[in-house]
């Protein structure tokens, strides 16, 4: 059985742009899995690469309404279909945060 990976960002605007530099009108996904593999990405299968595609167009038509409140702890955006594209954020102490809010830095025993 083959190990399921999360798509990545890069990973998905690699596919949009693959998919748009198509001529036709009829997308060979065989084709499009290969190019993906030539620039770097994990393997996958033809199916779960149209999949994502075709959830990520569905995601983007105004039409379409997610139930729900799963949402990214990073960006915040609804978490269905998506790929936070914010790598690495650390959240801040809230002692720092307090601090930042007032404007001011601490101030020391010495003046």
């Amino acid at each position: 059985m083959v190990e399921r990976r999360r798509f990545t960002g890069n990973e998905d605007v690699a596919l949009k742009e693959i998919v748009n530099e198509r001529s036709t009108r009829r997308i060979s996904w065989p084709d499009v899995v290969t190019k993906l593999e030539q620039l770097g990405y994990s393997k996958r299968t033809a199916k779960s690469v149209r999949n994502r595609y075709l959830r990520q167009k569905q995601l983007q038509s105004s039409t379409f309404r997610l139930p729900g409140t799963n949402r990214c702890r990073k960006c915040g955006k609804m978490q269905r279909g998506h790929v936070c594209l914010i790598e690495n954020v650390v959240a801040e102490p809230e002692d720092a945060q307090a601090e930042a809010s007032e404007g001011g830095s601490p101030v020391s025993g010495k003046e």
